[in-house]
C-alpha cells in the first residue's frame, strides 16, 4: 500500500545565538578578528612537448586542488599561488611534472610522454582499451588507491580519487546512500550515473569495497554512448576481483574505529535569554509574546538561582523554568563503527578462484537506541581455461544488509531536534507538594519532546537482501578476435517492518492540571500500528558481443557486434493493522484495529 500523509507546516523563525561580553540593550556585537593574508603571486608560462604547445593541460597548485586552471590554444596559462608553492602540470599520456615556484613569474614546463601509462589497459563499455587509443572521457583507478582508506562504503571509497566526480552524502545516518554526480549538474530533476558492476546493474551501497579491482567512469557522450539514454548522466564501471595463478592466499583486514559530526548548530545557552529572544522576535512580527510575565519571573529566578525546581506552577497551570541542552541530551559525540574482510584466492593447473566474506558495522549519534546498521557480504569467482581459446568464467555473489533505526512519528528525528525549545519537553520525577501528580512518576511531558520518541516509540528495520548469479564464456578463434558471452540473474528481496507505538506523554490543562494524552505529536494519529512492506526484484540479461582489433604499423583498428537483452521483474505487498493488543508483540494478526493492505508491480 501506498500511504500518503497530509502534513500541517507552519513557517517557524530560529536564531541561534551565543552570549557575548559585548552583548548588551543595542544588541549582539560581532567580534572581528584580523587575519594575516598571505601574498599570493601571478605565476604564467607556457607548456609544450617536442612538437610544440599542449592544449588543455592541467595545471594546478599542488596541495591546493581547487586552485587550478588548463593551457589555452597556444599552451600558455597563468595562475595566482603562494611564492613557495610547488605546481603540478599534467596531460594525458605524459608523466606528471611538478615544479617549485621559488618567487619566479614565469615557468615553461616541458612534458615528457609516459609509454607505460599509455599502455595501460582501461576498462570501457562492454571490453576494454588501451588508453592511448582512448577517443572518450574516461578516468580509471585501482584498487591501490583506496586500499588502505578506512571507508565505510564503495561511494566514500570513491571520494576525492577522480577528476570531475562528485561525491555528497545525502544525511548522516549509517545507511544513507550517497549522492554522485559526474562534470557537474546536468538537469534540474537531478540524475544519478549507472552503475554496472562486473556488466550488471547494481547499487553501491551493498557493494564491498574490498572486493573491487577497478572503477572506470564514462564521462562523456563519446565513451558512454553504447549504454544509450541510461547513460545521459554518466556510467560507473566497477570490476571486483579474481584469483591469480600460484600458491593458496589468504588475506584479512580489519578496522575499528569512530565517527564524530563535523558540524553541529550551537544553541542558546540559558532558557532566560531564549525567552527574551523569542518574545522580542513575536513582538516584531506583530503578534503576542509566547512567555507570559509569570513564566517570565520563573525563568528568570531559575537562571539567576539554578538550585531551584526546573518548574513552576502558576495555579494549576505548569510551567517548564529549567533548561535542557538537547543536543547534550540525545546526541554522541562519536560513534563507533567496524569493518572485517577476509579473502581466498590462488589456483592450480587452469583453474583459480576467488573467495572472500566481509561485515561491516555502524551505528548512529543518537544517545538512546542508537540505530544500527549491519552490512554481510560473500563473493566467489571462479575462472577455467582448460583449452588455450575457450575461458570459462562464474560469479556468485550475496550481500544483505539490515539498518535498525527509531520509528518517525509527524517530524523526522533530526528537524525535531532543530526545533525543540530548551524549555519544552521534560519528565515528571514527582514532588511531594503536589502527590496528586505521583501516577505519572517517570511519565515526560508532550512538547517537542524527543526522549520518548526514542526510548518508548518502537523501532523501523529495513532488511535487504541480493544474490547474483553470473556463468560466462570467452572464446578466441583468432589473434584479435575475441567472442564473450555470459548471463545474468540478480534477485532483490527487501523487507521493512514499521513498528509504531501509543505513547501516553503529559499535557498541561489549565482546569484539571498535568493530565496524559496519547501520541506525543498530534491527536490525529494516536493509533499505534504495524505495517510490512515487501518487494521483490528479479533482473534477467544476457550479453553476446564479440570485437576485433587489427594493429597496422602506427594504426589501430577495432570493431564490434553485440546483443543485449534484459528483462526485470517487481512486485510490491504493503500490509498494515493498527491497535496492537500487546504493544511489546507486534504482528498483523494481534490487532484489533483497520487493516489495509496494498499490491502492484510489472
Amino acid at each position: 500500500m501506498y500511504e500518503k500523509q497530509i502534513l500541517k507546516k507552519r513557517l517557524i523563525c530560529v536564531a541561534f545565538v551565543r552570549r557575548s561580553p559585548l552583548y548588551g540593550g543595542g544588541g549582539v556585537q560581532p567580534l572581528r578578528a584580523e587575519v594575516p593574508q598571505e601574498t599570493k603571486i601571478a605565476v604564467t608560462g607556457v607548456v609544450s612537448d617536442a612538437e610544440g604547445p599542449i592544449i588543455g593541460a592541467s595545471v594546478v597548485e599542488k596541495g591546493n586542488p581547487g586552485n587550478g586552471t588548463a593551457t589555452d590554444v597556444d599552451g600558455k596559462y597563468s595562475l595566482r599561488v603562494s611564492p613557495n608553492a610547488t605546481i603540478a602540470v599534467a596531460y594525458l599520456g605524459y608523466s606528471t611534472q611538478e615544479v617549485p615556484v621559488n618567487g619566479q613569474s614565469t615557468i615553461n614546463v616541458t612534458l615528457l610522454q609516459d609509454a607505460a601509462n599509455l599502455d595501460e589497459v582501461v576498462v570501457v563499455g562492454y571490453g576494454t582499451q588501451k588508453k592511448v587509443n582512448l577517443t572518450g572521457a574516461v578516468s580509471q583507478i585501482d584498487n591501490k588507491v583506496f586500499e588502505n582508506r578506512p571507508v565505510t562504503s564503495t561511494a566514500t571509497a570513491l571520494q576525492g580519487t577522480i577528476a570531475g566526480i562528485q561525491i555528497t552524502p545525502g544525511s548522516g545516518a549509517p545507511n544513507t546512500d550517497l549522492g554522485i554526480n559526474v562534470r557537474g549538474t546536468t538537469s534540474i530533476n537531478g540524475g544519478n550515473p549507472l552503475v554496472l558492476i562486473d556488466g550488471i546493474e547494481g547499487s553501491l551501497r551493498l557493494l564491498n569495497p574490498a572486493d573491487i579491482e577497478s572503477v572506470s567512469v564514462l564521462k562523456d557522450a563519446a565513451a558512454s554512448a553504447i549504454y544509450g539514454v541510461r547513460a545521459a548522466f554518466g556510467v560507473v564501471l566497477i570490476t571486483t576481483k579474481r584469483g591469480k595463478e600460484g600458491k593458496l592466499t589468504v588475506n584479512y583486514s580489519g578496522n575499528v574505529g569512530w565517527g564524530s559530526a563535523t558540524y553541529m548548530p550551537e544553541f542558546v545557552d540559558n532558557s532566560y535569554d531564549h525567552a527574551l529572544f523569542v518574545n522580542q522576535a513575536r513582538i516584531n512580527n506583530n503578534a503576542a509574546v509566547l512567555y507570559n510575565a509569570q513564566r517570565m519571573d520563573g525563568i528568570k529566578a531559575k537562571y539567576e538561582n539554578p538550585s531551584l525546581p526546573d518548574y513552576i506552577f502558576v495555579g494549576k497551570q505548569y510551567y517548564q523554568v529549567g533548561y535542557t541542552n538537547w543536543v547534550d541530551e540525545l546526541v554522541r559525540e562519536s560513534t563507533p563503527r567496524q569493518t572485517h574482510n577476509v579473502n581466498v584466492s590462488g589456483g592450480t593447473g587452469k583453474t583459480t578462484f576467488f573467495a572472500s566474506m566481509g561485515y561491516h558495522n555502524q551505528e548512529g549519534f543518537l544517545k538512546i537506541k542508537p540505530p544500527v546498521y549491519n552490512r554481510y557480504n560473500t563473493r566467489l569467482r571462479v575462472d577455467n581455461q582448460s583449452y588455450d581459446r575457450v575461458k570459462l568464467g562464474f560469479t556468485a555473489s550475496y550481500n544483505n544488509s539490515n539498518y535498525n533505526s527509531p520509528t518517525t512519528y509527524n517530524n523526522e528525528f533530526w528537524r525535531g531536534l532543530a526545533f525543540s525549545s530548551p524549555l519544552n519537553g521534560g519528565q515528571w520525577k514527582g514532588d511531594p507538594a503536589y502527590p496528586e501528580y505521583d501516577q505519572f512518576i517517570g511519565s515526560y511531558f508532550q512538547d517537542q519532546n524527543q526522549v520518548p520518541l526514542l526510548r518508548n516509540g518502537g523501532r523501523t528495520v529495513q532488511d535487504n537482501h541480493e544474490i547474483v548469479l553470473t556463468p560466462s564464456i570467452d572464446i578466441t578463434p583468432l589473434k584479435g578476435w575475441n567472442i564473450h558471452m555470459d548471463y545474468n540473474y540478480r534477485r532483490a528481496f527487501n523487507q521493512d517492518t514499521y513498528d509504531r507505538k501509543r505513547l501516553d506523554n503529559l499535557i498541561n490543562n489549565a482546569a484539571a492540571g498535568i493530565v496524559a494524552h496519547a501520541d506525543p505529536q498530534s491527536a490525529t494519529q494516536s493509533q499505534d500500528y504495524y505495517q510490512i512492506n515487501q518487494s521483490q526484484t528479479k533482473y534477467y540479461s544476457f550479453n553476446a558481443y564479440t570485437d576485433y582489433t587489427l594493429a597496422i604499423e602506427k594504426h589501430n583498428i577495432k570493431g564490434m557486434l553485440g546483443f543485449n537483452q534484459e528483462l526485470r521483474g517487481y512486485n510490491y505487498q504493503s500490509a498494515q493493522r493498527k491497535w496492537m493488543i500487546n504493544p511489546d508483540l507486534p504482528s498483523l494478526s494481534l490487532g484489533t484495529g483497520d487493516q489495509t493492505v496494498g499490491q502492484s508491480g510489472y
